[in-house]
Formats: C-alpha cells, structure tokens, sequence
C-alpha cells in the first residue's frame, strides 16, 4: 500500500503482503537527485538531454536503480520522479533501461521517455546479440568499461602474487576474452562455470584491458591502513588477502553480477564482495539476516566510461517518434573511484617506507626464476657434488629467505637449500635478488631448480637462533617449517631454529 491508496477499500479475497521487515536504502537522502554533479557536491547528474529523453548519472552504491518488493520508494528512478514532480513538473516519466548492481557505482542512463527508453533496451540487446555471434570485442552500439579493485588471496601450495599477477596480466596483454558459463537461477550468489551444465547455461562474456599496480597489504603500515579503509571493519577482510590491485574491464555481454562473478570463479574477488569471496560477512548488531541477502561492504566496482551511439528522432506518419541510430557517439567518463584517493594515499607512504619490498619488475624476474631447467639432461653426467652451495646460507639480522628444491634428471633425490641475504650482499631489496646467485650456482652445478617458497629468517648468531616466517611476493609463502628443519640439520642442532606461520606477518 502506498500514501495514494489510504482511502481505498478493501474487499473479500483482496491480496496483501506485509513486509515486517523491509530491506532499506536510506543513502538515497544523501544526493540531490536533479542536481549537475559538477555544481553540486551532492548531485548526480553527468548528462542529460530532455529532447532525446535521456540521463546519464553517476549512480551512488548501495543504492538500487529499481523498485524492490519490499522498497518502491528508495531507488534510482522513484527519487528522480519524485524530485522532478517535487520541483512542479507534470506527466514526468524515468524508467531504468538497464541493470547496475545495487553496491555498484557509477555510470547509469535513465530513460525520460519512452521512445528512448525502447532505444537503449534495443541497443543493450544488440550489443549482446553481436557478441555472442561474433566473439568480437567492439560493439557498433554500446561500450561499457569498468575498473574494479580485486583481492589476491592466497590459495595454498604453488600460489604466489607472482603466478596471480602474470595470470591477469597475461589477459590483458593477449586482449584474450575471458570466458564463463552462468547457471539460470534467480538466486544469488550466481554460479559461473568453465564449462556449460547444459544448454540453458548462457555464455558471459568479458575482456581485461588494463592492470594496474600491485597494493601489498601485509608487512607495512601502509598496508594495513589501505586494507582497514578498504573493507572499514577488519574482521570482513578476506583470510590470506595478501594484496590488492586495479583491473578495468570491458563487459561484452550484459549478464546479473558478471563481473563480479567471473573474476571471482578466476580467483580474483571484488574487494567488499561478501557473495563471491571478497568479505567475509558480519552480521551488524540488530540486523536480521535474510535467506537470499548477504551484507557488502561498498563494493569495489564502478562503471567508468559509457559510449553509446546518439539516436535521430523520426516522426512517423501517424505522428509518434521513434529513435534511429545515428553515426555519433555519445561518451561519458568518470575519472576517478571511490577508492582512488585511497591508493594514493598508499603509494605515496609506500615510496617512503622500505619495509614492503615488491614491484612488477621483482613479480616478472621472480616468476621467470620459479621454474629452471639446468639445460644438462644427459643420464650419464652425475651431478657436480663438489660444486653445490653450502645448504644453508645465513646473514645476520632479519632478512629475506627463499628455498630452493635442486634435482637431476638422472637422481632421484631432491636435494634443499635455504638461503637469507641481505640487500648489499645480494644486489637488491628483492627475494628474486636473494634467489639470483643460488639458483645459478645450481644451474652450473647440472641442477634443475624450483624456488619453492620464501619469507624472511631472523637469525641471531650470538645466541644460535633462527625464527623462519613471513612469504614472497614474487615465490609464495615458504614451508617454514621445512626451512627450520634443514636449518637444525645442518648445524647438527647447534642452531636452534623455529618458525611462524602467521599470514599477518611479512
């Protein structure tokens, strides 16, 4: 029941439904919904062209575009109604001709008319229809990119932000289409698949075009003032989140939580995103929690550029307008996030704080270095005993480690080394550095090489004490305990080495 129908009478065999407890949005009362967003802190509005019947706003988060069952009143298109009516207009009509996820900011057209509204519905199917048929990146109707902010979470054994990092930026680089299957159901969280369940499964289809810089959120203080502003309750942060980065993303077919639920069956979960992996949800003091609802904290993805092609009015015969495409295209641009400030406000404490030790260069040397072959396969040739380095290399203080499994062909023993160095001895701040020289002394020696792992190793000589803890960047997290292990054997126990395995230390 709304205001209008208090005086209204109801009659046997009426139907109501009662909400006792409605979902609400009151954030819609924090934004002057008619207002330029250049001119007014609180406004919305990007564009707008009243002759063409359309909006173009920059849609707040938390907030949905549409009427909800439970909430007519608290959305996009009733607050611009209600706002436009407010402000003494008549036969006002706004419809919404496309979806945004309610957490999702950004970009969003609202359709004044009804001509317009028909035109950019046929354009949405259009750009869908053509993907599918094509496979083609570029649409003769629609574009859409979003930036998003996504979690690497470490998976266990062989991960490492290395093998993360390469894997997204590998996408980018090839422009590859980045492929899933959606499972039809009205439920969410959605189910994104590899491959189709069956033939009602629909293809989702997306393409990373950039990659930006790796945000390491253990081991400094920088890090962890982005991860607590990030997800603004520290006990919602995913486990083993150990870094963040930016992605933008074109989206080629238009599917429910697309974005968000293909970069999550990756391994790349949206930072805030309770329902695919990026939060862990919380239930709020007070709150009820519905079957079918889980809380986010503000989600990490914005539609940053709109471009779709600007309609001709015609003017039929029986005097009713009609929209055509023209040749000219319409583009609007958002150029920052709501999360931008905070990213550089990190980068500028970072570039003054040497305790996290990490960048793209260390990542690619780092994932080149993971995996080496000696070269040397010929069954006949032992390998060098004489030649191999000390099993254990250790350097006063705390400095970084890394563990290096070295095999031959022709032995079927593995052999391990462990090594920590300091950034002078080693030619940099990097693991990759640490890991330089004694991946090559092995290779000379005929030994194939796998760096398996690393962290950092405080060894204090004067009371015989080694603490194993920490992880690589560029190697993943090291088998601290295996570490400790060779390190006790090798000093015959004179070494009294131990190890941590907390994930919050670096």
């Amino acid at each position: 029941l709304q205001v209008s129908d208090l005086q209204s009478t109801l009659k046997e065999g009426d139907y109501l439904r009662v909400h006792h407890t409605p979902r609400r949005f009151p954030l819609v009362y924090n934004y002057s919904w008619t207002s330029d967003k250049q001119d007014d802190s609180k406004g919305v509005v990007v564009a707008r062209d009243d002759d063409k019947g359309y909006w173009v706003i920059d849609k707040p988060a938390h907030v949905p575009v549409h009427p909800t069952v439970d909430n007519v009143f608290e959305n996009v298109a009733s607050m611009i109604q209600h706002a436009r009516q407010d402000q003494g207009e008549n036969d006002v009509y706004v419809t919404t001709p496309q979806r945004l996820d309610q957490n999702t900011s950004g970009l969003f057209v609202v359709a004044t008319s009804k001509p317009f509204a028909a035109y950019f519905a046929k354009l949405l199917r259009r750009k869908t229809d053509q993907q599918l048929a094509s496979n083609s990146s570029i649409s003769d109707a629609i574009h859409k990119r979003y930036k998003c902010l996504v979690c690497l979470i470490d998976s266990g054994s062989g991960w490492s932000v290395a093998t993360a990092m390469h894997r997204l930026q590998k996408y980018a680089d090839e422009q590859r289409v980045m492929r899933h299957y959606l499972e039809p159901s009205i439920r969410a969280p959605k189910h994104f698949a590899a491959t189709p369940g069956n033939d009602t499964w629909v293809e989702s289809l997306l393409r990373i075009k950039n990659v930006g810089p790796t945000c390491p959120l253990v081991g400094s203080e920088a890090g962890r003032d982005l991860a607590t502003v990030l997800w603004s309750d520290k006990d919602t942060i995913p486990t083993k989140c150990v870094a963040v980065v930016e992605v933008e993303v074109e989206l080629l077919t238009g599917r429910t939580h697309q974005i968000r639920g293909q970069l999550s069956a990756e391994g790349f979960p949206l930072v805030g995103d309770a329902q695919y992996g990026g939060a862990i949800t919380k239930e709020k003091d007070g709150e009820l929690k519905s079957m079918h609802y889980i809380h986010s904290d503000q989600l990490a993805l914005q539609c940053a550029q709109l471009e779709f092609l600007d309609p001709d009015v015609i003017v039929k015969n029986d005097g009713t307008e009609v929209l055509v495409p023209s040749d000219r295209w319409n583009t609007f641009q958002l150029h920052e996030c709501w999360w931008t400030s905070l990213i550089e406000k990190y980068q500028a404490q970072s570039s003054t704080n040497d305790v996290v030790t990490t960048n793209l260069g260390d990542i690619g040397r780092a994932l080149d270095m993971r995996e080496i072959e000696s070269g040397e396969h010929d069954s006949d040739r032992e390998t060098q005993h004489d030649l191999l380095p000390p099993r254990v290399q250790l350097t006063p203080g705390a400095h970084k480690y890394i563990m290096v499994k070295a095999t031959r062909p022709s032995e079927k023993e593995d052999q391990w080394f462990v090594k920590s160095a300091a950034p002078s001895e080693c030619g940099g701040p990097y693991h990759a550095n640490v890991a330089k020289d004694l991946v090559e002394w092995l290779q000379a020696a005929g030994c194939d090489t796998m760096v398996t792992g690393g962290g950092r190793i405080e060894y204090k000589p004067e009371t015989q004490e080694a603490c194993v803890y920490g992880f690589s960047y560029g190697f993943g997290k090291g088998d601290h305990e295996k570490a400790a292990s060779i390190i006790s054997e090798w000093s015959n126990g004179s070494i009294k080495a131990t190890y941590d395995n907390s994930d919050s230390l670096y």
